[in-house]
Order: structure tokens, then sequence, then C-alpha cells
């Protein structure tokens, strides 16, 4: 449905890079002074790559803010906003599992959309940027996203677990849809269990 569409923003556009059954990896460019509705996902978790720039990322009691190559995890139903903060704008990669636009809530907005849905197909514009779907490595800005068949340990910054990921006697330790930096992921590769997997090493 998303495929090749660049979503229209108030703030900006997304577009979506990558997706399989379980995941979608979202390209999301945020303007100057521009930021997303302070907004949840009951069922889904979300992970930001921050790819350039500077975000303010707020949650209902306290914020803080991110720069290449941060990165954060924000477990479903949590309320989050990410706001640009550089006047160069802000490029992050949000990864999403389960992959569901639907699954939105929308608290506060600065563009009126506070209860509103995601955007619909009067927001679509349809127009190749980035895609993994049908290549193996794609260019954003100064990043390169490389998808490997492999956990391909000291490769990467970082890495998006796409399939499989690491376990502890049967115990997910990262599955799909978790980012992780590159010695976090030796660690555990080396003490736990690495299963088949795919992944997305994002390089700076």
């Amino acid at each position: 449905m998303f495929e090749n569409v660049i979503v229209q923003k108030p703030w900006g556009y997304e577009y979506l890079v990558y997706e399989n059954d379980n995941v979608g990896v979202w390209y999301l460019n945020i303007e100057y002074g521009q930021q997303t509705s302070l907004h949840s996902h009951p069922n889904k978790k979300t992970g930001l790559i921050i790819l350039s720039g500077v975000a303010e990322v707020s949650f209902l009691n306290h914020k803080f803010n991110l720069v290449p190559p941060d990165k954060t995890m924000i477990r479903h139903g949590v309320f989050h906003s990410t706001k640009c903060i550089s006047k160069q704008g802000l490029k992050v990669l949000e990864v999403e599992t389960p992959k569901d636009k639907t699954d939105l809530v929308r608290l506060e907005d600065s563009y009126g959309r506070a209860g509103q849905p995601y955007e619909n197909s009067k927001h679509h514009k349809h127009q190749k940027l980035y895609n993994l779907d049908n290549c193996d490595s794609v260019m954003l800005g100064d990043c390169t996203l490389d998808k490997r068949d492999t956990l391909c340990q000291n490769q990467y910054h970082t890495y998006i677990i796409t399939e499989g990921g690491v376990e502890s006697n049967g115990h997910p330790v990262l599955s799909h849809g978790d980012i992780v930096d590159n010695q976090t992921l030796i660690r555990l590769a080396n003490k736990f269990d690495p299963l088949p997997s795919k992944i997305i090493g994002v390089d700076y």
C-alpha cells in the first residue's frame, strides 16, 4: 500500500524504505521547528535512529535531545513526539513492529490533528525515493543502509533486526524490530544464542 509513496505531513514527509511481514522501516524528513504529534502506538514498539540533525524527543513528563548516531527504543503505549531543533532539518529512521499505521493515538498536535487517524490517500504522493525491498544497499544523505542475511558483527555502527535475533533458553533477548549498536550486539551474541537472522546495517 505504501510502496513508492511519499506521505506528506505538515512537518515534512515520511517514506517507507523497507518492510517485511513484521517490520516497517520509515525515513522521516522533519523541517526545522516542526514536530510530530504527541502520540502513542498501543500495540507496537518504535525505534528511532538519528541520521542527521538534532531531535528533541518528548514524552508526557520529560524530554531529551538526540544527535547522530543516537538511537532509542519506545515501548508500546508510550506517548512521544519528535521535534527538529536543527536549522539544517532532521532525518530519522523509524522502525515499527508490527507494521500497522492504524495503530495510532494522537493526544496533542500543533496542526489540528489531535484524535485523528493516520493520513489517508489525499496525503500520498507516488514517487520512488529510497527502497531496500529490491536492492541490498541504499544511501540516505551521508548514511548507508545495507540488507544482510547475518548479524555481521563488527561491520556496522547500528543494526535493525528484521528477522531472527538472539535468544537465551528460548526467550528473546533481541528480536525483530529491535535496534542495537555494534558493541551491544557483540556482547549479546557471544553470551547467548544467535538465531538465523536478517538485519539492516546502518553506517555513518
